[in-house]
């Protein structure tokens, strides 16, 4: 948190005048294109598979040593690579991160609890956020995600890494809400409550390059999304005793609100830090401001696996001044939290609540 006291101003103008060019503070690292599931919301499996290696990874994560304070795993489905529990020990024990968020649909569970017994027990002073996807109920869930048995297996890995007990672990659910599943959500909300978990998290299904659906009518109506926003925020009405994870919450609250301003106004709700306090980086090694926008700033392989060659290059400048002249917008969770971070007014907001 001190690190981030310290570089917050850094950001702010980094985005205002393009100096000083900081390492992004949040990075999303996209392990593959492969996934074993077919889901109605995605059509990333039809990319042509090309991914970094375990010792490309090691050298891109030696160049963003002290950079990134909180890192997402995502693909694809992440464990199909079965390296990933040495990819997240290399990420753990080099970046150093606050904390590193997984995204996984749980159907591998033998290769969750070993990335669990290896890298989330093996590095206790790094927080990690376990998000299962479930986006229906039994059979509706399958359907959604096409991939037959895959709920039942998601529910099993939820019991087994619980059990584990890891006092740096939160575990919990994460549900996109698209015109699939829109009427269930209710439904499915008060299923997995019984489950115990530490947090269910929503996000709209979005139009996204990097997921080959930038012309797929997969999203709910606005009206719709924004009814289930208010449902989801009057059911939020707890408080967590731990200050980083109650600021994750209220932070949460944020998006959810952000979002459906965004989805309405048609505009960046608060000014955007992609490219300049988040960033991600695609399975070939090209990094992105955002995987909506997945517009290359740069490839880390032709750089020599340097992050900070390509982020300060002519090329991740032009991406930016895009960016910054409010060329896009979306609610993308990754990106506008840590916009709403960078956003005086909504810190302050969230400071006060925490009083």
């Amino acid at each position: 948190m001190m690190s981030l006291a310290r570089k917050y101003p850094g950001y702010l103008l980094f985005r205002q005048i393009g100096f000083p060019k900081l390492l992004p503070l949040s990075l999303a690292v996209s392990v593959t294109h492969r996934c074993n599931a077919r889901c109605k919301t995605c059509r990333v499996t039809k990319k042509k598979p090309d991914e970094l290696t375990l010792n490309e990874y090691v050298a891109i994560f030696k160049s963003l040593r002290g950079g990134p304070r909180w890192v997402t795993i995502t693909g694809g489905e992440p464990f199909m690579r079965r390296d990933l529990t040495e990819i997240g020990g290399a990420m753990a024990g080099i970046m150093e991160p606050d904390a590193i968020t997984l995204a996984t649909n749980a159907y591998y569970t033998d290769r969750l609890l070993s990335f669990a017994r290896n890298v989330i027990r093996g590095h206790p002073k790094v927080r990690f956020v376990v998000n299962i996807s479930i986006d229906g109920i039994g059979p509706a869930h399958d359907k959604i995600r096409g991939l037959p048995g895959s709920f039942e297996r998601a529910k099993d890995s939820f019991q087994a890494l619980k059990s584990m007990e890891l006092a740096n672990m939160r575990l919990g659910f994460h549900t996109v809400i698209s015109k699939f599943n829109a009427h269930a959500i209710p439904d499915l909300l008060g299923y997995l409550k019984v489950f115990g978990a530490d947090h269910h998290h929503f996000e709209i299904a979005q139009t996204r390059a990097e997921l080959n659906v930038c012309n797929e009518d997969i999203a709910p109506p606005i009206e719709t999304y924004e009814s289930l926003v208010q449902m989801i925020l009057e059911r939020d009405n707890y408080k967590e005793d731990d200050f980083f994870t109650e600021s994750v919450r209220l932070f949460r609250r944020e998006y959810y609100r952000q979002s459906v301003k965004t989805l309405r106004e048609k505009e960046q709700s608060v000014p955007c830090f992609a490219g300049y306090a988040s960033a991600q980086i695609g399975p070939n090694g090209d990094v992105w401001p955002c995987c909506v926008l997945a517009r290359p700033m740069g490839n880390l392989r032709e750089k020599n696996y340097n992050f900070e060659a390509v982020w300060t290059s002519r090329r991740a400048n032009a991406v930016r001044r895009a960016i910054r002249e409010n060329g896009c917008f979306c609610p993308m969770a990754n990106a506008l939290y840590t916009s709403l971070l960078l956003h005086p007014p909504t810190l302050a907001r969230v400071s006060t609540k925490h009083l």
